[in-house]
């Protein structure tokens, strides 16, 4: 009997378990447009998911090649309260993935309808690019406007206001991987634990 109800437990367990690296992507193009470094910035982009979904990687551009990566860049996430919910440093040593290179990281649940800002730091080295072509973005998120701030090199929250109107195409340096199926709410995962104890129930009952 312990066989049969084995693979239902293992299921229930595998509903919570979280995502494995490298996921749906937030946003990319078909080719590099203009590139451009006139200093230190941080730049980000504020959206809004329209799901739940769960970041298990962050990324910087790289233009396709993580290992011509020259200096370090710090990437995190935000709420809208200036919140870390966390951060990575994107090295030449980072996974490539299209033009972006990525850590993984979280795993970070986001709320839909919560409004979040993804910053990265841009260093004097390393290009960002806009006005990209082939320019997409998830259909699971709304990019509502994008940040540029000259900085320091630190990872500053700097609100959910954007510096510039919302665009098709920003100044893209950070950029983040996501599970794109909605993370477990507190209900479903009460009736996981439900379904545990009742399961558990069957097993005592079957053995005495």
């Amino acid at each position: 009997m312990t066989k049969v109800v084995l693979p239902a437990l293992l299921l229930a367990v595998g509903l919570t378990q979280s995502p494995a690296f490298g996921g749906t992507v937030g946003w990319e193009f078909t080719s590099v447009g203009l590139s451009a470094n006139n200093g230190n910035y941080t730049l980000g982009e504020i959206f809004t998911p329209t799901q739940a979904i769960t970041v298990d990687a962050l990324g910087y551009y790289d233009n396709g090649c993580a290992d011509c990566l020259r200096t370090d860049h710090l990437v995190g996430i935000f709420d809208a309260t200036g919140t870390l919910l966390g951060s990575t440093t994107i090295t030449a040593s980072s996974t490539d993935v299209g033009h972006f290179a990525y850590n993984p990281v979280g795993p970070i649940d986001l709320i839909a309808g919560q409004t979040y800002v993804l910053e990265g730091v841009s260093g004097t080295v390393d290009l960002y690019v806009y006005n990209d072509p082939g320019f997409t973005a998830s259909a699971l998120i709304t990019i509502s406007g994008f940040n540029y701030f000259l900085d320091s090199g630190a990872l500053d929250f700097n609100g959910i206001t954007p510096a510039a109107d919302p665009k098709a195409d920003a100044y893209w340096g950070p950029n983040f991987e996501f599970d794109g199926t909605t993370t477990p709410e507190p209900g479903s995962l009460t009736l996981i634990g439900t379904g545990l104890l009742c399961l558990g129930g069957i097993v005592r009952r079957k053995l005495s």
